[in-house]
């Protein structure tokens, strides 16, 4: 047995270090031929990831980090308890928000890939390629919910990710963290449905740059540097 365990630690170092050398000839080759692009892309690679602090806050276990990231990120209503104010023509209501499985399968194909999954371990690639039948089902199930006012718990339940802001900062500072939530595909198709009937409806402000189409921070900016060299040219006060 000692003798087995001896010869897989030794064929498993002969393979690491193998693999190493194989970087390492990689590396070597597109410096050779000046291709630093190619060079310094392999050189990220060799990167090692960051590792995890060990404590947050001052605690260490898990399930106390996780504790205090849970009270840190957590967002409560200024509205209070949620109240049913919409009871005019709910049924002509219902009806018209019922969804048809093209559309289903539009939002399902026009949705950007390579996204983290949620909980269920789900992404939209499974989505794109589970067959033709399946935005047919997905309309039964969401025009089920919209018909029962009633979305399942697994449904509503995300992952939060803590993902540290400032890298050279304090790592060990929830301050220093920002939160990520990774919903269930499943749940992002349904709000890309709600989405586009509720933009039909929505006039919004010109001045509004978040969540718009070929909109973004960048044009905010550029925006707001016209309007200052606009009135700096004309030496009034901005």
């Amino acid at each position: 047995m000692r003798e087995a365990r001896r010869c897989f630690k030794s064929k498993l170092k002969w393979c690491q270090d193998n693999e190493y050398q194989i970087k390492m000839d990689i590396l070597a080759t597109h410096h050779k031929e000046k291709d630093f692009k190619s060079f310094w892309k392999q050189t990220k690679k060799l990167e090692t990831a960051s590792c995890l602090p060990a404590s947050i806050d001052g605690k260490s276990e898990p399930h106390h980090i996780a504790e205090v990231f849970r009270k840190h990120f957590k967002v409560e209503s200024p509205l209070g308890p949620v109240q049913r104010v919409f009871d005019i023509e709910e049924k002509s209501c219902s009806e018209s928000a019922r969804f048809t499985a093209k559309e289903v399968a539009n939002v399902i194909n026009n949705m950007t890939r390579g996204k983290s999954p949620g909980h269920d371990d789900l992404s939209i690639e499974h989505l794109q390629y589970a067959g033709v039948h399946l935005p047919r089902v997905l309309t039964m199930l969401y025009n089920a919910c919209i018909g029962h006012e009633y979305l399942p718990q697994e449904l509503m339940k995300t992952i939060v990710v803590p993902v540290l802001k400032n890298k050279t900062g304090d790592a060990t500072d929830k301050n220093n963290y920002r939160p990520i939530s990774l919903a269930t595909v499943i749940a992002k198709v349904l709000d890309g449905l709600l989405d586009r009937r509720i933009s039909k409806h929505i006039q919004v402000h010109e001045a509004q740059f978040g969540f718009i189409p070929e909109l973004s921070t960048k044009t905010a900016i550029l925006r707001l540097k016209h309007t200052v060299q606009y009135y700096f040219t004309r030496k009034t006060p901005v």
